[in-house]
């Protein structure tokens, strides 16, 4: 009796072992298609099973096949320059994916003239602007946004609102003709002025510095390239993104030069008059003054100035609004962006006025898989048409008489605490 119970627990634990060993090595297997966010398919994208070696390869169509061990395996997919993800088996059998562009390994790649390549492999002087680091500051123009972050690249100073800086990339190439680099935005020569391209359109600016941009661009590219991307649709799960940006700030001079009080302009006028053997009499101070100048002069006893601070009479307060708004999204087949920018600044200088609109439309459609089509249009009005006062006011004299009608209603604001 107890050796037969013996060989009937015997028997148990052996099917036990048989059922847990068939478990182990039950295999489950998973199919699918691996795509981009175009709907086109990967080929050559990785599918590893999380925490091993194992793994599989989709074909030319996208497909691939793999068995894994376990329902709580975790699938790994994965393709250069596109964003890993995960996914656990559990009940499915059939996992498709769709796997997204990933943006950060753009620096990997530089736009040229007919395509795109690895940046190791560009052996002349590339570089690529990072846009990033002024994002968040208000700018009414790509160069404010470029300054400082590309080595090589001089921007010229400006002194007028709404005005841009001269570009020169590795110093200037001629002495008499122009030093210009050659601008392409989108692939097309771009002969008008980046005042005209809204920062907030610009997904990427590519510098190429030297002779390497000549077998692309020809003897026009002889100051240097600077490419532009402007943006394209993006969405998010099928969704138009919308974005708009505000600002709004105020400037003022950080400080005025100093002129010659009316003592000092005398002193000044009588050491010149000195210099070139004329008569330099203290005395005879207002017959070496000019007609509106000696009247003004003689106008009080104590010879009172009739400017004390030229600067200050046509210098005010200035601001800066700035808008935009854009809508884009990314659909199966097609993608577009269209976006809009209003600016409105004032300088510190009387009538430094600078009114600035544009408007963009880009889309693109994929019609079949080798064949794209689109467009990538913009329309930009500017107008800087104020007349600011002249830089030679440190020239005015201290008895000069001011017939502006503009320059005395800004005194006027000025002494009522207006401006």
């Amino acid at each position: 009796m107890i050796v037969r119970l013996l060989v009937v627990i015997i028997l148990l634990n052996n099917m036990q072992i048989l059922a847990t060993s068939e478990k182990m090595f039950q295999q489950i297997t998973v199919t699918g298609i691996v795509k981009d966010n175009t709907g086109d398919p990967l080929p050559g994208a990785n599918v590893v099973i999380k925490g091993s070696t194992r793994g599989s390869m989709t074909d030319a169509n996208g497909a691939y096949s793999i068995q894994v061990s376990d329902a709580n395996a975790t699938l790994l997919f994965s393709y250069i320059g596109y964003v890993t993800q995960e996914i656990t088996v559990g009940n499915l059998r059939t996992i498709d994916v769709t796997l997204i562009e990933d943006s950060h390994l753009i620096d990997e790649v530089v736009v040229i003239g007919y395509g795109t390549i690895k940046k190791e492999a560009v052996t002349g002087a590339v570089a690529r602007a990072n846009l990033d680091v002024y994002e968040k500051v208000p700018s009414n123009n790509i160069i404010d946004r470029v300054k400082g972050s590309v080595a090589g690249l001089n921007i010229g100073g400006t002194n007028r609102t709404g005005s841009v800086g001269d570009l020169v990339i590795r110093g200037q190439n001629s002495p008499t003709a122009s030093n210009t680099p050659l601008i392409v935005v989108d692939g097309a020569i771009f002969a008008g002025s980046l005042a005209d391209i809204s920062t907030y359109d610009v997904e990427s600016l590519t510098v190429l510095k030297d002779a390497s941009a000549a077998a692309v661009y020809g003897s026009r590219s002889a100051n240097g390239v600077i490419l532009i991307e402007t943006k394209r649709g993006q969405g998010s799960n099928g969704k138009p993104v919308f974005s708009l940006d505000m600002n709004y700030g105020f400037s003022n001079q950080l400080k005025q030069l100093k002129v010659y009080e009316g003592d000092a302009y005398l002193q000044r006028l009588l050491d010149i008059r000195e210099a070139n053997d004329n008569e330099a009499d203290p005395s005879r101070i207002e017959f070496y003054l000019q007609d509106e100048e000696r009247k003004n002069y003689l106008a009080t006893p104590d010879h009172r100035p009739t400017i004390i601070d030229p600067y200050g009479i046509c210098s005010k307060s200035g601001y800066n609004r700035n808008i935009n708004f854009s809508v884009a999204n990314r659909l199966d087949k097609t993608r577009y962006y269209i976006a809009t920018t209003v600016i409105d600044q004032e300088g510190v200088e009387l009538n430094d006025q600078y009114k600035y609109l544009s408007a963009r439309l880009n889309v693109d459609s994929d019609i079949t898989n080798w064949l794209n089509i689109g467009i990538k249009s913009f329309y930009s009005f500017r107008d800087n048409s104020g007349t600011t006062p002249p830089n030679t006011k440190s020239h005015f004299s201290p008895w000069a008489t001011l017939f502006n009608p503009d320059v005395l209603t800004c005194m006027l604001r000025k002494l009522l605490h207006l401006s």
